[in-house]
């Protein structure tokens, strides 16, 4: 049962969380993607391979999410742009041993493989029993929320795409990415409130490699937490940015890359975020520091470019606490 609102809005009032309230950990992170030098590994070294030196991190959570930033594709075809993903869909073998749980579609490489290869990547993790929001056959269906119940609590995701997929035009009666509309987020925001206990909204945005967020982005951030969302997770930048406490609700600007093969120094420190999921909204938020060796993540020091320094590598740095 929700919470009523605060002052009209779509924000549940802020408490601590009762002994009988169910709760739930989450652990996310940012960009996955499995193809170049990512299929090349895992051809020579398994599906076990990408994930092996956090996968306990990953699974010792009840929920584990990330952006799925390539199409999972045997039969598309790359579109014509610069940079086209194309991963083999045996390839989602390394999400299930890792132990994600759902992962966002809403993304500028989504549609590398246009409409035919999403539709076989969301065929491929729906077969894996992996659960994604931000695309699907329609915008109407992109759109909608996908609901996770653990515990009994109901979580909600939403994820939107600020960028327009080079080579695809927009139909509204085909397979699609979900794009960030700022006219419309902060109603879908209050709907999905109405339909679940926790709201968490992904969003591929922001300026590639870049260390701060634009203040557009705070403002409309700050705007989603106001219409109800209790926690934000960002990605596009490749980098990390800082995790902030907003009314309640946190917002991770950009979790970075995870799995990847950027060769770019500031791309390879990363992190794990963990944090409680309740009726009562998002509490215990700690950043685990990861970087990527090899294209892929394990343990280690933040670097001068992320957003948490000093820390030893296998402790979880407490960010917030309840509140």
């Amino acid at each position: 049962m929700l919470l009523p609102c605060l002052g009209g809005c779509g924000r549940r009032p802020t408490m601590f969380p009762t002994q009988t309230e169910p709760a739930v950990t989450l652990v996310a992170v940012g960009d996955v993607m499995l193809d170049r030098a990512i299929d090349a590994r895992i051809e020579r070294h398994g599906v076990e391979w990408p994930f092996a030196e956090v996968r306990d991190v990953l699974r010792g959570a009840d929920l584990a999410f990330c952006n799925l930033e390539c199409p999972l594709s045997a039969d598309g075809i790359k579109i014509n742009k610069q940079i086209a993903f194309k991963a083999d869909p045996a390839n989602v073998g390394a999400l299930t041993d890792a132990g994600f749980d759902i992962v966002s579609l809403a993304n500028n490489h989504t549609l590398d493989c246009n409409r035919s290869g999403l539709i076989e990547t969301i065929g491929c993790l729906d077969e894996a029993g992996i659960a994604h929001t931000g695309a699907g056959g329609t915008p109407a269906d992109a759109a909608r929320p996908t609901i996770v119940i653990v515990r009994g609590l109901r979580i909600a995701f939403l994820a939107r795409n600020a960028w327009l997929s080079e080579g695809a035009w927009f139909r509204p009666d085909a397979p699609t990415s979900a794009y960030l509309d700022p006219e419309t987020i902060e109603s879908e925001v209050r709907s999905a409130s109405r339909q679940a206990d926790v709201v968490v909204v992904s969003l591929h945005w922001g300026v590639e490699y870049s260390t701060v967020p634009r203040e557009s982005q705070v403002e409309l951030a700050h705007r989603i937490i106001d219409a109800g969302a209790d926690l934000i997770l960002g990605h596009h930048p490749h980098v990390l940015q800082k995790v902030e406490k907003y009314h309640g609700g946190v917002i991770a600007y950009s979790l970075g890359n995870f799995l990847f093969d950027s060769a770019f120094r500031n791309c390879k420190e990363t992190a794990i975020l963990k944090c409680r999921l309740s009726k009562s909204g998002v509490s215990d938020v700690e950043q685990m520091p990861v970087r990527i060796e090899d294209y892929r993540p394990v343990p280690g020091r933040q670097g001068a470019s992320g957003t948490i320094t000093g820390f030893h590598a296998s402790v979880l740095t407490r960010l917030f606490g309840p509140w």
